[in-house]
């Protein structure tokens, strides 16, 4: 390894670890330069299409593909004016940074590090983790302790 790279990925590293987010910003974030730091602050545009898409996905009636699809009726569109497609909705429904995490790295047992960000979180905490059980139940909702009126 080069010591530009070690010197580059050790900057990366200690960026993470203060809990800035260390690269090109997600989509509902936005790069923003702070006393000469590079943060990610809230995109107030497309933010609001973020949380819909947690929200719709949470509420067990939505696939993946019909929240892309809601969302672009609702003006939410990638730069060639379609849809998301529905990988990219996957994968936004899986990212920590919209709770206010980032995940950077390993820990020594091979789980994913998962650390506090200094950004503001976009999804609540508790919508994130209604959406993260739902994908594991290969998107139903859990219906184990639900009520039920005979």
């Amino acid at each position: 390894m080069s010591v530009v790279f070690s010197a580059y990925k050790n900057g990366f590293t200690e960026k993470a670890e203060e809990g800035h987010f260390p690269a090109k910003a997600p989509i509902g974030y936005l790069n923003k330069r702070e006393n000469g730091h590079g943060i990610i602050v809230k995109d107030e545009v497309n933010a609001p299409f973020i949380l819909k898409a947690f929200s719709l996905y949470a509420s067990g009636l939505h696939t993946m593909q019909s929240v892309s699809n809601e969302l672009f009726k609702l003006g939410f569109k990638n730069k060639q004016d379609k849809p998301y497609p529905v990988r990219k909705i996957e994968h936004m429904l899986k990212d920590v940074v919209y709770c206010g995490k980032i995940r950077y790295g390993k820990n020594d047992d091979g789980t994913d590090r998962i650390i506090q960000g200094v950004h503001e979180p976009i999804v609540p905490l508790s919508l994130f983790n209604r959406v993260e059980a739902m994908r594991r139940n290969g998107g139903k909702p859990n219906t184990k302790h639900t009520d039920k009126t005979y």
